[in-house]
């Protein structure tokens, strides 16, 4: 994982702890982008969940 991967996830969990929902789905796009589908499918389900319309639409590979 490269440094700014691993730091892009501490701050997006950080800001999640603190309420902040809008970062769901980019915490779940990069774990999906690192095989972590199962974290990640939880995380679009919050973001679902949580009213971001993104997270509804099916992600296309790069």
């Amino acid at each position: 994982m490269e440094t700014s991967e691993a730091e892009a996830e501490r701050l997006y969990r950080r800001a999640i702890a603190a309420g902040d929902v809008s970062v769901l789905n980019d915490l779940a796009i990069l774990l999906e982008e690192r095989g972590e589908a199962g974290e990640a499918e939880q995380l679009y389900r919050r973001a679902i969940a949580a009213g971001h319309v993104d997270a509804e639409q099916p992600r296309r590979p790069a």
